[in-house]
């Protein structure tokens, strides 16, 4: 990804950069595109859709060094080594860390609330960017984080862990209302949203057809994991071909407990009624729907059903173990049954009832179609999950595009602004105005002769001056608050230091200051934000960075020219200026160490984020009239 330069920006205003973290290595470059490859890329023209100009980035959590990156319009993939769960946190810190050094991140979504999502939350605690974490499995049935976190000591304190972090997230988002309310319940966060994983075959499924059957097909889909408990499942198919001798039984999907579960059929006597498709890709699980007579679900723990959302969708009545998941998508008894994972004898009695009875199977299909239809509409689902990323998405990325980030607090400029005998905000001052061009007719806005920084600039021309006081030796002896004896577009450069904030009207000022500016020439003015109130004689504005954007637009500063650099060294030295120090020079110098030490250990000349903006002592405003 390319490296942005502070003073080009590579969104559009209102574009905003999205990081996800991701485990799912079908997302990876070189492998068929995957559903949810898919399934990004919809979140990601979605999001451009609403925000021209954004950007999505998955980092991708891997061991495998062969697993490449690869770029879809406004989706990027970038993929991310580790080495064991417990360097993830400073792997995934790190990588937010660079991403946002080149391209200030937005908001950040973490795949769970374990190694990934603790990352994430050290790097918010530095850049102050909003995470929300994701829960995708029920975190509250023992099973399921053992199969999660793995079991014994090193899986309870990775339980503990996670589970102390949960109120530090900006938000989280769910796949179950079970889910959500138990959260809620224990107090452990406020911010809750259940928002399902869109499943595409919703929207491509066919209204389904009933046919009446003597040879039903039992089916499921998924992984053979162990959590899916496929044991179960075919010790019910036991049950149901000793009272259904034409039926058949489909599992289509592949995983580790496929040697087990293949074992198990033979011993159970269902080799010639068990047939195991293995994988099958996703465009093509249609068929599959539309030929079964039942969907049985067995599994011990579930997020959310998507296969079984997918059932539904195609007409199937189902019959499932009570889990998180399945409960929001099976009404029991109108779409179909659900019972306790361990009784094989009334989950085989359910399925032998919607086998022999085709009224009742096509009451439930039709009442699961229509629900999943109206509950889990992929389109509504993708919106929902962008809105929560803009709604979550850090504010700062909606300031002016003419805002820089602040400089970055290095030990070089620290040997020269620490022992200033100037405040903080002139020593800031002093530093963006050494070595300023000025070639031909410049006018100084509030100056005079007498002015110190005269001696910074690098003239090229003449420099005459307006001012109030006598005693400055102006060029003009003129009040500011009335327009200017000056032509038009006289002059090819206008500069202003600590005198707008003087001027009770401000806006006559900055208009006659850019009225007598030719179209091309520069202005440079400096102006105090986060400042003790002065006198020279009265003090009555401060201005915040949108106000001088809209402010100098509106008279004609070209915008893609105006600059709004924050003059700012880091938040506890504004307020340490705001004292001055308590008037030691030592005090200063030692109160400035804090930036470099935090910020300084890096090239780049700009902090990667506005963070410190919000603490500016004072603005440096440079623009070109069109």
């Amino acid at each position: 990804m390319p490296t942005p330069s502070p003073r080009t920006p590579p969104r559009e205003p209102l574009g905003i950069h999205v990081v996800q973290i991701s485990y799912d290595e079908t997302l990876a470059a070189g492998t068929a595109v995957s559903e949810a490859m898919e399934r990004q890329a919809t979140y990601a023209r979605q999001l451009a859709k609403l925000l021209p100009g954004s950007q999505v980035t998955i980092l991708l959590l891997t061991r495998d060094q062969n697993v490449g990156g690869q770029a879809v319009d406004n989706l990027a993939i970038r993929p991310i080594l580790y080495r064991s769960w417990l360097t993830i946190p400073f792997v995934v810190r790190r990588a937010l860390r660079s991403l946002h050094a080149n391209d200030p991140i937005a908001v950040v979504t973490t795949q769970t609330t374990h190694e990934d999502g603790i990352g994430a939350l050290l790097f918010r605690r530095q850049t102050r960017v909003p995470v929300i974490a994701q829960v995708h499995y029920d975190c509250f049935d023992r099973s399921a984080r053992a199969h999660m976190l793995g079991g014994g000591l090193s899986g309870a304190l990775r339980w503990q862990l996670s589970r102390s972090c949960y109120q530090r997230y900006d938000a989280i988002r769910v796949v179950a209302r079970l889910t959500a309310a138990q959260l809620a319940e224990r107090g452990w966060h406020a911010n809750i949203h259940v928002i399902p994983v869109p499943v595409a075959l919703i929207a491509e499924a066919p209204m389904p057809r009933f046919a009446p059957t003597r040879a039903p097909h039992i089916l499921y889909v998924g992984r053979l994991a162990p959590e899916k408990r496929l044991d179960r499942w075919l010790r019910v198919a036991r049950r149901i071909a000793d009272r259904i001798p034409t039926a058949r039984f489909d599992l289509v999907g592949d995983g580790p407990e496929r040697p087990a579960l293949e074992q198990l059929t033979h011993d159970l006597g269902l080799d010639e009624r068990v047939h195991f498709h293995g994988f099958v890709p996703h465009d093509r699980l249609g068929p599959q729907y539309q030929n079964a007579t039942v969907f049985l679900f067995t599994s011990e723990a579930e997020g959310f059903g998507r296969v079984l959302a997918e059932a539904s969708a195609h007409g199937l009545p189902i019959v499932s173990s009570r889990v998180a998941g399945s409960r929001d998508i099976i009404e029991d008894g109108v779409s179909g049954y659900l019972l306790a994972g361990d009784d094989t004898e009334g989950m085989a009695n359910r399925v032998i009832e919607l086998a022999h009875d085709d009224e009742r199977r096509r009451m439930f299909g039709t009442a699961g179609h229509a629900r999943v239809l109206r509950d889990f509409s992929p389109d509504a689902l993708v919106r929902q999950w962008v809105d929560l990323w803009r709604a979550v998405a850090k504010p700062d990325t909606r300031l002016p595009r003419s805002l820089l980030t602040p400089k970055r607090p290095t030990w070089k400029r620290w040997r020269h602004i620490a022992w200033s005998p100037h405040s903080l905000l002139r020593s800031l001052e002093y530093e963006v105005l050494r070595g300023l061009p000025l070639t031909g007719r410049t006018l100084d806005i509030g100056g005079g002769v007498r002015n110190s920084y005269i001696a910074l600039f690098r003239t090229s021309g003449t420099i005459d001056s307006v001012n109030i006081d006598p005693a400055m030796q102006p060029t003009y002896l003129a009040d500011l608050n009335q327009p200017l004896a000056i032509p038009d577009r006289t002059y090819d450069n206008v500069i202003s230091f600590n005198t707008f904030e003087h001027i009770a009207d401000d806006g006559t000022a900055i208009r006659e200051a850019l009225r007598v500016l030719k179209p091309g020439g520069r202005c440079y003015f400096l102006v105090p934000f986060l400042y003790k109130v002065h006198g020279s004689p009265n003090d009555y504005h401060r201005h915040t960075a949108w106000w001088w954007h809209d402010t100098l637009t509106a008279l004609g500063i070209s915008e893609p020219t105006l600059s709004i650099d924050p003059l700012v060294w880091d938040p506890s030295s504004s307020g340490g200026a705001l004292r001055n120090f308590g008037n030691r020079r030592w005090q200063k110098a030692l109160a400035l160490c804090r930036g470099p030490l935090r910020h300084g250990w890096n090239a780049s000349e700009r902090l990667p984020s506005y963070d410190c903006s919000d603490y500016a002592l004072g603005y440096y405003l440079t623009g070109t009239k069109q």
